[in-house]
């Protein structure tokens, strides 16, 4: 049962890391890629501060961090760009739909 709620408490926590990522204003990519790099940082930072308190740190040696470290970092890659083609996908379709409706428009 404890399991349960560590794995809730983790889903919560990584859910707010999403909140650095939110701008009611329109954003430049270089302010996006920096909002990216601090979820990034947030996540990592999450893991490494629980493993700290379960006291799993100590059995972590360097290498192994590192590795943590670029696993963490390759998953949070492969995830955004995998959002990433499927939204180009959304919009490409998106884009075609409207251009047989307007085409459809101008022949009435």
């Amino acid at each position: 049962m404890q399991t349960k709620s560590l794995l809730t408490e983790f889903g919560f926590l990584s859910t707010l890391t999403g909140l650095v990522t939110k701008s009611s204003k329109e954003l430049s990519i270089k302010q996006v890629l920096f909002q990216e790099f601090l979820q990034l940082l947030l996540i990592e930072i999450m893991v490494f501060g629980i493993n700290y308190l379960f006291g799993f740190s100590t059995a972590f040696d360097a290498t192994l961090n590192v590795t943590l470290t670029i696993v963490i970092a390759l998953v949070f890659i492969v995830v955004y760009l995998v959002m990433w083609l499927n939204d180009q996908r959304s919009a490409k379709l998106f884009n075609e739909k409207l251009k047989a409706f307007q085409e459809e428009m101008i022949k009435q």
